[in-house]
């Protein structure tokens, strides 16, 4: 530290100091290619999307759901829809995600660790394609993500 530091602290100005430095830091670490999670505030290295999910925040795999929960309410339908969609893709392209369809192919409790409910692509939630029952939801206008233990 040099006087001027010093001289910051001195005069009450250490907190500005101490956030401008941290701001710094941050400014740092997004130039290696790390990024922060907006829940949990942790960096992860962001080079492919496997670590965070960018919809709209940035959401680290072990927040998700927590986060989900939390956004989902209070957003509009058009945009749950899409980050739905957002979801249901990064969770089966990295973290190797299911899609249940029929509530009897759904794997023990104790066996889930993440479990999301997303809006059925083939109707777009009508539970209905062409004036007939959908297959790809059994009519359910949803399908689940799961991700298991195994």
């Amino acid at each position: 530290m040099n006087t001027k530091d010093l001289n910051a602290f001195e005069d009450g100005q250490d907190l500005a100091y101490l956030s401008s430095e941290l701001d710094k830091i941050k400014e740092g670490l997004k130039l290696l290619g790390l990024q922060q999670c907006s829940c949990c505030r942790k960096y992860f290295k962001c080079l492919d999307g496997k670590n965070l999910l960018n919809a709209g925040q940035l959401v680290c795999y072990r927040c998700v759901s927590d986060w989900w929960q939390q956004r989902s309410p209070q957003i509009s339908i058009e945009e749950r829809n899409a980050v739905e969609h957002q979801l249901l893709r990064w969770l089966t392209a990295y973290y190797e995600a299911k899609v249940i369809r029929r509530p009897g192919q759904m794997p023990a409790p104790e066996n889930i660790l993440l479990k999301i409910v997303v809006r059925c692509e083939q109707c777009m939630g009508a539970g209905m394609m062409d004036g007939t029952k959908c297959q790809s939801c059994d009519a359910r206008g949803f399908v689940w993500v799961v991700v298991t233990r195994f």
